[in-house]
C-alpha cells in the first residue's frame, strides 16, 4: 500500500532538510579550511555533528518510506 499524501510530504521534507544540512556543512567546511588550524579543527568537529544529524534525518525518511512513521494530518 502506498503512502498517504501527508506522509509523502513528510518524507520529502525530511530529505530536503537533510540535503540542506549537508549543503550548509559543505559551505562551512570550505570556510574552515581558511581558518587557523586550531579554529578550523574545532569547526570541523562541529561539522561532524551536522553530518550525523543529516544522516539521522535520512534514516527517519527511510522509516517513513517503509511505513513505520506516518503523518496523519498536515
Amino acid at each position: 500500500m502506498g503512502l498517504n499524501r501527508p506522509t509523502q510530504d513528510l518524507r520529502r521534507e525530511l530529505l530536503d532538510l537533510s540535503r540542506r544540512l549537508e549543503s550548509l556543512a559543505g559551505s562551512i567546511a570550505s570556510i574552515a579550511k581558511d581558518l587557523p588550524d586550531a579554529e578550523g579543527m574545532k569547526l570541523l568537529g562541529l561539522l561532524a555533528n551536522v553530518y550525523a544529524e543529516a544522516d539521522e534525518l535520512e534514516a527517519l525518511a527511510n522509516e517513513v518510506k517503509q511505513g513505520h512513521v506516518q503523518r496523519l494530518k498536515q
